[in-house]
């Protein structure tokens, strides 16, 4: 059975839940900072920078931390910061927390070296850190559960490693002796550090044994980690600050009206001013030999990328990405960024409404090449195009006042399909039409109390990716954003599947030929596997609320490559912060398919 406990509810959703984990398993501190921190290349370094007594501040012998005998000493002068990037001779590795992906150097084919069983594409797909050591790779994984004792749901990352050929995977520090989960990995003098910036007490440190794997735990306080020290000593804030480390001291880019580009430095605790970035919006930075290369998106979602050099100052920009045309809402460059390694400045683009890697020879002629391959490939332009619609609702009494924001986007069929304009004035009528007219009276019902709350209502709705093509069929899930106020709004799917000849829309009596007891029996089977699996996650009367709420016609289902996927809203069988539960049915178990599904 193929299943997933779905949480892709837009981005806020995402951002809402890792506070609810920060809250609920660190006490509430600091909010999470607003862009990345700590992603930066290998520095080679002394071990001065980051091993020193602290009160003579002489260089301590690696005897008074680490055993000669297993430590591996080709690996001892070396510091590295967890990064989005590595690489060796053989591949350039981008680290996700669901997954890695890889370029080979060679032949420059790219593929996905591992994906966990939660990997989604879109949002922060390679926002992870991760670290080389030898043939060992280590990185910071997503895993997600409840707490045994409250039932509270929570995320954290813990360390996984697996060989640098991708075989070999496991959790290296078991869950439950990772306390409150790691925002940053940190290796230096045979010791890899594990730390949690919003909660100190959470840093673990290792021995690195000479076969790459890890020792004995180590006392945090006989290593000397000047950014465990910084950070207990209540100096130096993580929130809102990008930190780049070059081993004695951190980069700092304080966002105000200007980007400021600060050193800081971790031992006297002085602030130099660099440089500064003109504009404003969201920044991702990264600091590579020398220099700080960042990309800054505003609120268009145009992407400028520059550099700005730590010794003098001197920067520019390097090159814009300004065209949108076939960009989803569910993708911006900046949910990337970009990464540098070596010569090499990678970002993501889209072409055809597919993400792609792209490379750019910082020293050459800047001409980017896209990797052949997409990295997420949505099927949209297989199929058309995507519309946009826009509006803003003023209030009567001030009309500078907005009181709701409306962006949708749904699926224009390409007329090369003979159905396609009757697919498109359903889907003009029922998606943009009537939800912008359902909005507006709504905003305008509540207009005094929007006014009071300061906080206009917004209604999003997106086509993520196409779920199923084959040339006769196309199905997709429209998904929406409801915000009405409150501590968060409500997701919205809709699942669609089409007769791209006819034009008409397909409900399951057209597709299965089950009756509705064998459907209930059938579906209910399915939820209640992943249900048994984790009863805690669901409501007492999961299964009976699947029971009920599947019908044949108002079913909420998608086609798949696999089989008929079903899914439940959050709140009906489990709480919100778990997402969209689903369930995909193989087509083998359906009784009198009135279609052929395609080979996947």
């Amino acid at each position: 059975m193929n299943w997933s406990m779905r949480k892709s509810m837009k981005k806020r959703t995402a951002i809402l839940a890792a506070v609810i984990c920060l809250c609920t398993v660190s006490g509430c501190g600091a909010q999470p900072p607003v862009v990345d921190m700590n992603d930066t290349n290998m520095t080679q370094v002394s071990e001065t920078d980051i091993t020193l007594d602290e009160e003579n501040m002489t260089q301590m012998s690696e005897t008074e931390t680490l055993d000669d005998d297993k430590t591996d000493v080709n690996m001892t002068q070396v510091s590295q910061n967890g990064a989005g990037i590595q690489e060796n001779d053989a591949y350039v590795y981008f680290f996700g927390t669901d997954c890695i992906y890889v370029v080979d150097k060679a032949t420059d084919d790219a593929r996905f070296l591992w994906k966990s069983d939660a990997f989604e594409p879109g949002y922060g797909m390679f926002d992870g850190k991760g670290i080389l050591l030898g043939e060992k790779i280590y990185f910071l994984e997503r895993v997600a559960g409840r707490l045994e004792d409250s039932g509270v749901y929570y995320e954290m990352f813990v360390l996984s490693k697996m060989n640098a050929d991708g075989s070999g995977y496991e959790q290296a520090v078991a869950r439950e002796d990772s306390i409150y989960g790691y925002t940053g990995i940190y290796y230096s003098n045979g010791v890899l550090h594990l730390y949690n910036s919003y909660n100190t007490e959470g840093t673990r440190c290792y021995a690195v044994l000479a076969d790459g794997s890890l020792g004995a735990e180590i006392p945090v306080e006989e290593t000397k980690f000047l950014y465990q020290k910084a950070l207990e000593e209540e100096w130096l804030d993580p929130s809102g600050l990008v930190y780049l480390t070059d081993g004695e001291a951190f980069f700092a880019v304080t966002q105000t009206d200007k980007q400021t580009f600060e050193r800081v430095d971790l031992h006297t605790k002085e602030r130099t001013v660099i440089g500064e970035i003109d504009g404003q919006g969201s920044m991702s930075a990264v600091y590579h030999e020398g220099t700080l290369y960042y990309m800054l998106c505003d609120e268009t979602r145009k992407a400028t990328v520059g550099y700005l050099s730590a010794e003098d100052a001197t920067g520019g920009v390097l090159f814009e990405l300004s065209d949108m045309s076939d960009y989803t809402k569910r993708f911006s460059p900046f949910d990337f960024g970009i990464r540098v390694s070596g010569d090499d400045l990678y970002y993501m683009d889209m072409r055809d409404y597919d993400a792609y890697l792209v490379r750019i020879r910082i020293t050459g002629s800047q001409q980017p090449m896209y990797f052949e391959e997409p990295v997420y490939r949505t099927k949209i332009h297989e199929v058309g195009t995507l519309a946009v619609e826009k509006h803003e609702i003023y209030a009567e009494k001030n009309p500078k006042q907005v009181l709701g924001t409306v962006d949708i986007e749904w699926l224009s069929v390409d007329t090369s399909f003979a159905g396609a304009k009757k697919i498109n004035a359903y889907l003009y009528e029922h998606e943009a039409a009537n939800m912008l007219t359902q909005f507006e009276s709504n905003v305008r019902r509540d207009e005094e109390f929007i006014d009071e709350l300061s906080v206009p209502y917004s209604y999003d709705s997106e086509v993520p990716c196409v779920r199923y093509f084959d040339g006769n069929y196309v199905s997709f899930v429209q998904e929406g954003y409801d915000y009405f106020g409150g501590a968060h709004g409500l997701p919205l799917w809709e699942g669609y599947v089409f007769d791209l000849e006819t034009g008409e829309r397909l409900l399951l009596p057209d597709i299965i030929s089950n009756t509705e007891a064998e459907l209930k029996d059938l579906v209910t089977e399915y939820f209640g596997e992943i249900i048994d699996e984790s009863p805690s996650y669901f409501w007492p009367d999961a299964k009976e609320t699947v029971r009920e709420s599947v019908s044949l016609e108002t079913t909420d289902f998608v086609l798949t490559d696999e089989g008929i996927c079903f899914f439940m809203h959050p709140y009906s069988i489990a709480a919100y912060a778990m997402g969209f539960s689903e369930v995909t049915i193989p087509y083998a178990e359906f009784s009198g398919l009135r279609f052929s599904p395609k080979k996947s």
